[in-house]
């Protein structure tokens, strides 16, 4: 039986519960992780932010939150893809959505930061789509979690 990816639909509205689930592992990535999503959800509900929501066969599968920043940057915060949704297209078409998302509020750059352990993951897909990796920020989030930094212009 073949899956089948549904269009990423921009959100005016999240869920929070919804993407909560699919993100759990945000607070023990990331101290606050929980706090921030609902502060990001906020966001996206008064329009300061975007969101992007992938479903595969009816189910979500993949989600990309976005914010443009005072500098005139605009960050992807998350951009993530559940296990079971992997090589389908589902992280390609979330991140063209969100550097689209990017373009449409004039950003001079877009970038995306992502723990070293996804590395392996996220180099593949953020160099197809023009971006480098810049930096690395030991111990970004606590003794031992480095963060990447991925830059596209």
């Amino acid at each position: 039986m073949t899956s089948t990816l549904s269009a990423t639909v921009p959100q005016t509205h999240v869920r929070y519960e919804e993407v909560r689930d699919l993100l759990d592992f945000l607070p023990v990535l990331y101290p606050g992780g929980d706090e921030w999503l609902v502060r990001r959800a906020r966001d996206v509900n008064t329009g300061r932010a975007v969101a992007r929501i992938a479903r595969v066969d009816g189910e979500l599968a993949g989600v990309s939150l976005g914010v443009m920043k005072p500098s005139g940057r605009f960050k992807i915060s998350t951009l993530f893809v559940a296990p079971n949704a992997r090589k389908r297209g589902v992280g390609s078409q979330l991140l063209i959505e969100m550097l689209d998302a990017g373009q449409n509020y004039g950003a001079v750059e877009t970038y995306i930061t992502g723990a070293t352990t996804v590395r392996a993951h996220l180099v593949p897909l953020l160099c197809r789509a023009g971006f480098r990796l810049i930096a690395t920020e030991p111990n970004r989030y606590g003794e031992g979690r480095d963060e990447d930094v991925f830059v596209r212009p």
